[in-house]
């Protein structure tokens, strides 16, 4: 699923596509069908006729309005700021699309025969349905759909950016303790060897399974709770022997 619609892979873009076209026909249709409901035929037979009447037509103009905005005006112009620009090819083939659809109503209902006074009402309502529900709304759905995936994908790049820098900020810190730490134990150490004192054998043990820790079993996602005590003791023992009861 969230190949399907986060991945910029060929195969998962046109399924997306594909369902989204998909929804916008089943939405077509399912309006269609409450618009010329038949209370004397079943609900499937109304739906069959709402899907032989339009929706497929309908689309194809809608595909052709959505691709020429979102892929091509908008790139060329509104990403490089040619506002002006933008808008008035906006409005151009908005216009264009409208006439293309009141055209086609025209000769494919046969409206020729329309009194002349019921044309202004009927090319107003052929408007208002173009444009609340034909190719701009369809538009701007399928665009806010593409500026929240843009917008999601941007924010976990954020993320994962903050992350990788904050993990590089602790790498930097451990970079910078272990070899003070490092050297003022061997110091210890070495102290107590000259000493021949037991307590240098111990220290080895401690240092070399704090080491051990840190190189290996701290990569991890998860850690035993008893390793990190372990850890946590064998640090305060050699600490201890460097400030004494301090």
């Amino acid at each position: 699923m969230y190949n399907f619609i986060f991945s910029n892979k060929f195969n998962y873009r046109i399924r997306r596509h594909i369902a989204f076209w998909l929804a916008r026909i089943l939405f077509l249709t399912t309006s269609l069908c409450i618009y010329i409901y038949d209370p004397q035929k079943s609900l499937i037979a109304n739906f069959l006729q709402a899907a032989k009447v339009s929706p497929v037509k309908v689309i194809m103009v809608d595909i052709g309005y959505c691709y020429a905005i979102i892929y091509f005006f908008a790139p060329v112009y509104f990403l490089k700021k040619k506002y002006f620009a933008f808008v008035i090819r906006l409005l151009f083939i908005t216009l264009l699309f409208l006439m293309i659809g009141l055209t086609y109503n025209y000769f494919y209902f046969g409206l020729s025969s329309l009194p002349a006074g019921v044309m202004p009402v009927y090319i107003w309502g052929n408007v208002k349905d173009a444009l609340f529900l034909g190719p701009p709304s369809t538009c701007i759905i399928f665009l806010s759909i593409k500026m929240l995936k843009t917008w999601y994908i941007k924010e976990k790049e954020k993320q994962i950016l903050l992350n990788a820098n904050a993990a590089a900020e602790i790498l930097l810190l451990k970079a910078q303790i272990h070899p003070h730490f490092l050297f003022n134990t061997l110091n210890n150490i070495y102290s107590f060897t000259l000493n021949k004192s037991p307590k240098a054998g111990e220290m080895v043990l401690q240092l070399g399974d704090m080491m051990k820790y840190m190189i290996n079993d701290c990569e991890t996602d998860l850690v035993p709770l008893g390793k990190e005590l372990k850890m946590i003791s064998d640090y305060i023992g050699l600490e201890k022997v460097r400030y004494g009861n301090r």
